[in-house]
């Protein structure tokens, strides 16, 4: 399952990312209105997608923002000099 933002738009859905989906493939699909986000969330949504950009949408933003964590965690503990 994945999860998408989608806007409304003259009676058709119009997503805020490409899907990975054959044309005219039958989807079965949920909706419920999305949230507003505040203007930081937004931006936190846009580092996602610089940084995941493949997996925007597979995970909750709590995940995301634990994996970004996480990363920033390793990358800070590497000594550039043992790569020489």
């Amino acid at each position: 399952m994945k999860t998408i933002i989608a806007t409304y738009r003259n009676g058709k859905l119009d997503p805020t990312e490409a899907l990975d989906y054959a044309e005219g493939e039958k989807l079965e699909i949920s909706i419920r209105k999305a949230p507003i986000p505040s203007a930081e969330e937004e931006e936190a949504i846009e580092e996602m997608r610089r940084r995941f950009p493949n997996l925007v949408g597979t995970l909750t933003p709590e995940e995301a923002e634990e994996m970004m964590h996480l990363i920033d965690e390793e990358f800070g503990q590497i000594d550039p000099d043992q790569w020489k």
